[in-house]
């Protein structure tokens, strides 16, 4: 079997790696935890881990510097010292988590009402599609009295926290803030980090890490259209500023290749693509010989330089007509994984027609493509309708692009 078979998309194609983890972080974190509830044997678990993220230093990176990057340090590195007295905790129950899980989709069968993920009570907040603006809320419990003033570090927002001071008289006192985010000029796009740090006297410090990704516009990543030459498809879109402006791009048509995966050479066959300079987006498109057969795909980063592969689209399951959207990747080399689902009755091998459209200057065309309304008079979060229509296509499945000022758009998959 040869070797990039064997592993992706597992491993990477790799047959042997280091790799780093939780292995001894787990019993360190998991003796501090022991310890704290010889302190304070009546808190709550999620008090305790509050405690130990909002009094949590920076770590140091790889050249002795301080780091600031909350994707590789979360809130930081525990300090066993500061964290049994962390002045203020983000406490959470059971049915708290159960209307977390409400709110990501999953039926935990209890019948609680879902909340937005962002809403839970934790002690690190994010919003991963902020539109305009967004307020979330938090309950902080007192460990001991005092006064506690908000300050708040998150480059290219807007925030207000309400109230910003926070007096308590007790251990045990809760109150409840409200915490409005506003993009003001970060890209949309591109997530954002920052820390809300609530300030005591004594050098007590209670800081949380912010993670928020704007966003211009929201709407759907693809919309799937009929087969026709010419025709037309609606979705809608909601915007985030007064002003918007949407730039229609023809569809394209990438060459047709013909492959087999077969159960007897492993199942899966893999083909190199370049995204060139100036990709707007695209997708890979694969579609098997028989409508009871299946494939799954997968596209990879896959850097010559020996650094190591990076899955950067999957599809969802195995199917007859199989698609992945291909959007924000780097000009590069990449390679395309197609896997065997599902067999034709009675084989072991799959026949498929693949194909790869960009989106880019020099991808072939085959007819026109507008979007109405091109200028639309938009009020933030109020949802408007856009419709793309196409003609004179020749090849399908061809795929159209609605871009948006913010760089993301919209794929029309036209026929595919």
């Amino acid at each position: 079997m040869p070797k990039h078979i064997e592993a992706p998309p597992g491993n990477f194609g790799h047959d042997f790696d280091f790799m780093t983890g939780t292995s001894m972080a787990a019993p360190q974190i998991s003796g501090l935890a022991a310890l704290y509830f010889g302190v304070h044997p009546k808190w709550s678990p999620m008090a305790v881990k509050s405690a130990m993220m909002t009094t949590a230093v920076d770590t140091r990176s790889a050249s002795g510097g301080t780091s600031t990057d909350v994707y590789a340090q979360g809130s930081g590195e525990v300090d066993p010292a500061a964290m049994l007295d962390p002045g203020l905790v983000y406490d959470s129950s059971d049915r708290d988590w159960l209307a977390y899980e409400e709110g990501l989709g999953i039926d935990t069968g209890t019948g609680t009402a879902p909340v937005a993920p962002s809403d839970l009570n934790y002690p690190s907040l994010s919003v991963d599609r902020l539109l305009g603006s967004r307020t979330l809320t938090c309950t902080l419990t007192a460990t001991r009295p005092g006064v506690y003033r908000a300050g708040v570090d998150l480059p290219g927002f807007r925030v207000e926290v309400k109230p910003s001071t926070l007096r308590f008289t007790r251990a045990g006192q809760k109150a409840t803030v409200a915490i409005e985010l506003t993009r003001t000029t970060e890209p949309s796009g591109t997530p954002v980090t920052g820390h809300l740090t609530w300030t005591g006297s004594g050098h007590v410090s209670v800081r949380s890490p912010i993670v928020v990704t704007p966003q211009m516009v929201e709407a759907p990543d693809r919309v799937a259209a009929g087969p026709g030459s010419e025709g037309s498809v609606s979705y809608s879109l909601t915007p985030g500023t007064e002003k918007l402006t949407l730039t229609a791009h023809a569809p394209v048509a990438g060459p047709a290749v013909q492959g087999e995966v077969d159960m007897a050479t492993g199942g899966a066959q893999e083909y190199a693509i370049t995204i060139p300079e100036g990709t707007k987006a695209g997708e890979v498109l694969a579609t098997t010989d028989t409508p009871d057969s299946g494939v799954a795909l997968y596209v990879l980063n896959t850097p010559t330089d020996g650094q190591p592969w990076t899955i950067v689209a999957e599809s969802a399951g195995s199917e007859h007509r199989q698609h992945v959207t291909l959007k924000g990747l780097e000009p590069g080399r990449y390679t395309v994984f197609v896997l065997a689902g599902d067999y034709h009755a009675g084989t072991t091998a799959t026949p498929f027609t693949l194909q790869t459209n960009l989106v880019a200057a020099d991808s072939p065309t085959t007819g026109t493509f507008t979007v109405s309304p091109a200028s639309p008079a938009t009020t933030p979060l109020r949802p408007i309708t856009v419709t793309g229509h196409w003609a004179g296509v020749t090849r399908t499945p061809a795929t159209a692009y609605v871009e948006y000022p913010d760089g993301t758009g919209t794929l029309v998959g036209i026929g595919g």
